[in-house]
């Protein structure tokens, strides 16, 4: 009882003190080059070009003209490399941009250091500078995710104030937010407190959004403000539920991933407080798995994930369906959770739906399990391939494990001529 009147109490402080700086405003402005967030009592609503602007968006610079065919209306950079073009595109297509300011994680940059943070400083200034004016700039997005997963360092989100303060007396006419993981428990106190300059909160959510939704409608932490979900996505290699007995996440089907999508969209969008979103990934890359995030192929296929963005952001569907894989097993259930052997033959199954009918392609490889490395810019790094035998039957796949020991995963790709795609991975581990 008293620890909760004491949240209670601390709560109703920090929504004092954070509020007290917001750049809202509180009627409609005549301003057609400013963009800004109206608020009316408990709801938020973004404005650009004197018109509510609802964030269709997506992560990336990947596709550009693609985001726009399928009804999207913005992009969402990490940092400011190629910001030039990347501007001058988006505005060719009537797209937005919320342009990222990259921030060094706190172990490779020492935020109580005076001179690191003004020559970084100076460093963010001439690029507000050059970029401020550009007809496509949506807002400004301090930092990604550079404090995840510890302890709040009050240095370092005082400099992401201290940043905020800076762009707005040079450019008052876009929003500054910064973007979290989840919904940190112990950063928020420290953000409301210190980051009061900051126009709203951005989160990476995967999954669920039940979290942010319950912390929402009660604000203990003193944040009533606008929110974006700065990356949206289906469920992350990172969910506890998801590991094996070895721990190796199981990565979910297609259908259940775009189910996923369709659940995000339809939460958010009852939340007045939320004003957009950024799907995430556009494109193709390898994290922990070259498909679980993804909503490209590696040839630029559709997914049954891009689809339902697709639907989510225009109302409609492909004009051909995609072919799905509904199941990929071991024949013999009790494998499922054994370990196999080497040099040794098995037998998966598989389900497809195939509604148009058309003839399908296959692909079929063996991974090590990912460690997770990456090349000198940060890029994670897809493990190579491992050489093994396999018959490809009717639904079925005979294969051999191969000689060398360790946790793998076997994928299952399956395209149509559509340029449609879907694929299907099962982990296992071999041990002599």
């Amino acid at each position: 009882m008293y620890l909760k009147l004491l949240a209670y109490i601390f709560g109703l402080f920090f929504l004092m003190v954070s509020c007290k700086h917001k750049h809202y405003e509180k009627n409609k402005i005549d301003n057609a080059q400013k963009t800004y967030i109206l608020a009316k009592n408990d709801t938020f609503q973004l404005i650009r070009n004197n018109v509510p602007y609802q964030i269709k968006g997506a992560v990336g610079n990947e596709k550009m003209e693609l985001i726009k065919e399928l009804g999207g209306n913005s992009i969402r950079t990490y940092t400011l490399e190629n910001a030039d073009a990347i501007l001058k595109k988006a505005d060719s297509l009537q797209i937005s941009v919320t342009l990222g300011i990259w921030l060094q994680h706190i172990d490779y940059f020492d935020y109580s250091d005076k001179l690191q943070k003004e020559r970084k400083l100076r460093q963010i200034k001439r690029f507000v500078l050059r970029y401020k004016n550009s007809p496509a700039l949506l807002m400004w997005c301090i930092g990604n995710e550079f404090q995840m997963s510890r302890n709040p360092n009050i240095e370092a989100w005082k400099f992401v104030n201290e940043i905020s303060k800076m762009i707005h007396e040079i450019d008052p006419n876009h929003p500054t937010t910064t973007a979290i993981a989840g919904y940190p428990r112990k950063h928020l106190p420290i953000i409301n407190l210190y980051c009061n300059d900051l126009d709203l909160l951005s989160f990476n959510k995967f999954g669920e959004i039940k979290s942010i939704q319950e912390k929402m409608q009660h604000p203990i932490w003193g944040y009533n403000g606008p929110y974006l979900l700065s990356e949206l996505g289906s469920t992350g290699f990172w969910d506890s539920y998801l590991e094996n007995k070895w721990g190796m996440p199981t990565e979910e089907y297609d259908l259940e991933k775009a189910l996923c999508i369709k659940k995000l969209f339809t939460e958010y969008r009852l939340e007045p407080k939320i004003i957009g979103s950024y799907i995430f990934y556009w494109g193709q890359k390898q994290e922990y798995t070259p498909t679980w995030l993804n909503l490209f192929g590696k040839n630029g296929e559709q997914t049954a994930m891009l689809e339902e963005v697709y639907f989510q952001w225009s109302g409609k569907r492909f004009e051909n369906s995609l072919p799905i894989i509904t199941k990929l097993q071991f024949t013999e259930k009790n494998l499922y959770y054994s370990h196999l052997k080497p040099e040794t033959t098995y037998e998966l199954s598989f389900e497809i739906l195939n509604d148009s009918k058309q003839k399908l392609n296959f692909e079929i490889e063996l991974l090590p399990e990912s460690r997770m490395k990456k090349d000198i810019h940060g890029v994670e790094l897809k493990p190579e391939s491992i050489p093994f035998e396999y018959t490809l039957l009717q639904n079925k796949i005979i294969f051999k494990t191969p000689q060398r020991e360790g946790k793998m995963r076997l994928f299952l790709f399956v395209k149509n001529e559509f340029n449609a795609i879907s694929s299907a991975n099962i982990a296992f581990y071999i041990v002599k």
